[in-house]
């Protein structure tokens, strides 16, 4: 039971947030990344247990590009160059590498196959100015017909539709579809602007329900954050993420912690 509470946890991966509420003079977050320009990522996420003990981390590397998107709106080409999982379960430090799934026990790869089996993957999303995602492929080598798939890296951030200063708020509520349905409600505050950069605050409320092999949940919480985005391109560079909230699972809660951290570089 312990492995299906981690693998429901790990399979609602990510929750992307972001109405005015107040107008004001200032500057518009557009996003506009640089055409071509090469792009590193790294998208790094822990679940922990609260009453259990377990704790899993993942660590996804990743690199690409941005082009136009001839529909409208940017594509972001990336590929999942690395992808490794430590922590620790039932008392046991693990430490895993998505390279080598040879080395991986069954018990463990129950909790890791949905994220080891994105290594090397090649995703097309597109983003509109706002950071709403329109949609997410795989892309594949032989020309094929590319498959709808969500990658486990998710922004967290949705741009307003007016201009902005320090002390601008506004808020977002979605549905996001990545593993399972997730709904989340946000808020955000301009904290400060300075060097070219917005450092933008966030809390807000987690909710969701859903089935995974067989299993019944529902998910109940709130999450707060910091996020760093580039006033030029619009790049969320340096985003931190904490979600606390239970998970009811067939009737038994569960008090879970996840971390996200995601940093963009060029």
């Amino acid at each position: 039971m312990k492995r299906i509470f981690l693998f429901t946890v790990v399979s609602i991966i990510f929750f992307s947030c972001g109405s005015g509420e107040k107008k004001d003079e200032g500057m518009k977050l557009v996003f506009n990344p640089e055409i071509g320009k090469p792009i590193k990522m790294t998208y790094e996420f822990t679940v922990t247990s609260l009453q259990k003990g377990d704790k899993m981390h993942f660590l996804i590397a990743m690199s690409g590009s941005a082009e136009k998107n001839p529909n409208g709106g940017v594509s972001l080409n990336m590929v999942n160059d690395k992808i490794k999982m430590d922590g620790e379960i039932g008392g046991k430090q693990v430490d895993y590498d998505a390279a080598f799934p040879d080395s991986i026990p069954d018990e463990i790869k129950t909790v890791t196959t949905s994220v080891f089996s994105l290594l090397g993957k090649k995703f097309k999303s597109v983003y509109d100015e706002r950071l709403n995602k329109n949609s997410e492929v795989i892309i594949k080598a032989d020309s094929s017909p590319a498959d709808s798939v969500e990658n486990k890296m998710q922004f967290f951030l949705r741009f307003p539709d007016t201009t902005i200063s320090v002390g601008y708020t506004w808020q977002r509520e979605l549905v996001i579809k990545s593993g399972n349905r997730m709904n989340c409600t946000a808020k955000y505050i301009i904290k400060e602007i300075k060097e070219g950069k917005a450092y933008i605050s966030m809390e807000g409320k987690l909710s969701g329900d859903g089935e995974t092999f067989g299993h019944v949940f529902t998910i109940d919480g709130n999450l707060t954050g910091n996020i760093i985005v580039d006033l030029k391109t619009g790049w969320p560079l340096d985003s931190d993420i904490n979600q606390n909230f239970t998970l009811d699972l067939n009737g038994e809660k569960i008090p879970m912690k996840y971390s996200i951290k995601h940093a963009v570089s060029f």
